[in-house]
């Protein structure tokens, strides 16, 4: 399994962009979400993926340094939780498909210097 999670902050850093590539047993998923912040602190998100349909839509907050959001489709509901610590991200995520276990990641990053 080789998995891929790119995070960058886009459109002169309105919104976070999130690419996601995942490659396991000949199957290639591949997601792409955007999250941004509301007028009133609260934060919004959408993803599309190749499963296509209408998306996911994403709604969370921020606390201090970390960004907690949930978002849910017709097939899955998910948590993401994203740490901001100096130079470094974690990204701790959890995900509960129609007629699968559970599944959690976490995911840490380092800043490029």
């Amino acid at each position: 399994m080789t998995d891929r999670a790119v995070h960058s902050l886009v459109l002169n850093g309105q919104y976070m962009e999130i690419d996601v590539l995942s490659k396991s047993d000949g199957f290639t998923y591949e997601g792409k979400i955007y999250i941004y912040p509301e007028k009133d602190g609260t934060m919004k998100g959408t993803m599309f993926d190749v499963f296509g349909g209408a998306g996911t839509s994403y709604t969370g907050i921020v606390d201090g340094n970390k960004v907690t959001m949930t978002g849910t489709n017709e097939m899955m509901s998910e948590t993401s939780e994203i740490i901001m610590d100096g130079d470094k991200m974690t990204h701790n995520v959890t995900f509960d498909i129609k007629g699968m276990p559970q599944q959690k990641v976490t995911i840490v990053y380092n800043k490029e210097k």
